[in-house]
């Protein structure tokens, strides 16, 4: 039941968490480089009313573990990073990039895959924006704009090298 409300609030925040990823990857603020390197609480006063936590982390480059009141934010390097690493090799899972990060810092499993899940969602809902964008959102639109002598195959057909 708590799952269900953890994840209905990060659903309810998607198209702004969407769209500041898109404005944080336009112009990240930080090089990683030169990104902070010790552990501290902020509190943050500004004149936008009403913005999100999560909203403001993802500007300058971090996502927050929870979707309310984040105690702990993950910068989207290293979750892309992770993202990156587990595409070319599946079998490199949660907990091995969570064993190198405890290595390097102090922090969870549940955090860190909480933080992953809400990225990938992030990840989806940016490629949606970007194909309704681009007019690639239309019910059969892959149909309609692939190359028919590509896809067409000859019984017997001998296979072409490099292919």
């Amino acid at each position: 039941m708590r799952n269900n409300a953890m994840y209905a609030a990060w659903h309810d925040q998607m198209p702004s968490l969407a769209q500041a990823v898109l404005l944080w990857k336009q112009k990240p603020c930080l090089p990683s480089a030169q990104a902070p390197t010790a552990s501290f609480h902020v509190t943050m006063v500004d004149i936008t009313l009403n913005e999100l936590a999560n909203v403001s982390l993802l500007k300058i480059g971090y996502l927050g573990c929870s979707p309310l009141q984040p105690t702990l934010a993950i910068s989207l390097d290293c979750l892309e990073l992770y993202h990156q690493i587990h595409q070319r090799k599946p079998s490199f899972s949660v907990q091995g990039m969570v064993k190198v990060l405890c290595a390097l810092h102090n922090f969870l499993h549940d955090q860190f895959a909480a933080a992953f899940d809400t990225y990938l969602a992030i990840v989806c809902e940016v490629k949606t924006l970007t194909d309704q964008s681009l007019g690639r959102d239309m019910p059969h639109w892959h149909m309609l704009h692939a190359c028919p002598a590509c896809n067409y195959k000859q019984p017997d057909e001998p296979p072409l090298y490099p292919a």
